[in-house]
């Protein structure tokens, strides 16, 4: 339950990802983040992330029209990290490599649908589904968003650098990247949006993926988690198997008075569902192996 006090009623979809390896011997739960007013502390008192001032590199980089490449997250197989099956044939390419006008967020009022790469972690996905579906919470992951956009009119503007913040061991970090992004034939390997030409997603998740030291990193990783680092809050997990929700019937009626109370304060509910047939579901939708469990927030 992620809680914010200037934020207006949710009225959105959220979307948690299970991959088949992930679902087996979990637990049905609900897992709840609540955060103190993000308006009073999601911008004050930001720390460097390896002490790498976005203003002062992008301001460099733009005298010098040159393109920034992140000595502290390189492009190359360190950053990526020792999965088990890489591919072969990567290739780091900024996003005008890929397509023709990069944006950080469409204009076209797409659908805000996050997909997989070859190598996304499946919480990760979950975890910028949600974001996308709270502009209050991904316009301060994404600070300054609408001057970080790409300008096809001023493209002397355009460094190749962005940076996010991230609530770091108690702070607020702001994490500096490159937008020089892996690909095999053309194809993201990791997170991405379902729009072509939108790069926020790739570009949150390697600030965050640097901040842990590798993509690598964010294998072991839990949607509460990320939740977490994307507000300030504090995460609450409900086992709805172990705590006997299923079969007590005063326990499941104060729980779903404590949901509703949550939702009557803005609050954001994440569920996670383990299907006792989750191999024979997964296998009817072909090569997605994935479950879409969609919440609505009235």
């Amino acid at each position: 339950m992620l809680n914010y006090s200037d934020a207006a009623t949710l009225t959105e979809s959220y979307r948690i990802v299970l991959r088949r390896g992930e679902i087996e011997g979990q637990p049905d739960r609900c897992d709840s983040v609540k955060c103190r007013s993000l308006a009073a502390t999601m911008v004050k008192d930001k720390h460097l992330f390896k002490d790498q001032n976005y203003e002062k590199l992008r301001k460099h980089h733009q005298k010098l029209e040159s393109l920034f490449i992140d000595p502290y997250f390189p492009p190359s197989s360190s950053s990526i990290g020792n999965y088990e099956k890489i591919p072969t044939g990567i290739e780091w390419k900024r996003p005008a490599e890929l397509c023709e006008s990069p944006r950080l967020f469409n204009t076209r009022g797409v659908p805000k649908t996050i997909t997989r790469g070859q190598l996304s972690s499946a919480w990760m996905v979950s975890a910028c589904s949600i974001l996308a579906g709270v502009h209050e919470l991904c316009h301060k992951v994404v600070p300054d968003f609408r001057d970080q956009e790409w300008d096809q009119e001023k493209k002397s503007k355009y460094a190749g650098i962005f940076h996010f913040r991230f609530w770091w061991f108690g702070d607020w970090v702001d994490v500096v990247v490159d937008d020089l992004l892996p690909t095999v034939d053309n194809q993201l390997l990791f997170t991405q949006s379902c729009c072509d030409d939108e790069f926020w997603t790739s570009l949150v998740e390697k600030a965050y993926a640097k901040l842990h030291g590798s993509y690598e990193s964010l294998e072991g990783g839990h949607l509460c988690d990320a939740l977490v680092d994307f507000t300030g809050g504090v995460s609450e997990t409900v086992d709805l198997r172990v705590e006997d929700y299923s079969v007590n019937e005063e326990k499941r009626s104060h729980l779903f008075d404590s949901l509703h109370t949550e939702m009557n304060n803005h609050s954001l509910l994440c569920a996670t569902v383990m299907l006792a047939n989750a191999l024979v579901v997964l296998s009817s939708t072909a090569e997605d192996r994935e479950i879409e469990v969609r919440i609505s927030v009235r």
